[in-house]
């Protein structure tokens, strides 16, 4: 299991390459917040007993991709 040190969110955006976002997070809380804002992770890894312990995302650079995490985010960080 990860410390609260390790459970850290990432955001990537690159205006460059229009690829969209990219977020990894080690954050089961933030993961479920995501998947249930209707995201599904591209790559999960797995510790070494087998349990999920990171999620990583690709999602469009659209409006209404910023409006869904935007609020799956809003619910993490608004207890």
């Amino acid at each position: 299991m990860l410390t609260p040190g390790e459970r850290e969110t990432v955001l990537r955006w690159s205006e460059d390459r229009g690829e969209g976002l990219s977020l990894y997070t080690a954050s089961p809380r933030v993961f479920r917040r995501l998947e249930e804002a209707g995201f599904r992770p591209s790559r999960v890894s797995h510790g070494a007993d087998g349990v999920p312990v990171a999620w990583e995302f690709s999602l469009p650079a659209d409006a209404r991709s910023w409006r869904r995490l935007r609020g799956a985010l809003n619910k993490v960080f608004s207890r």
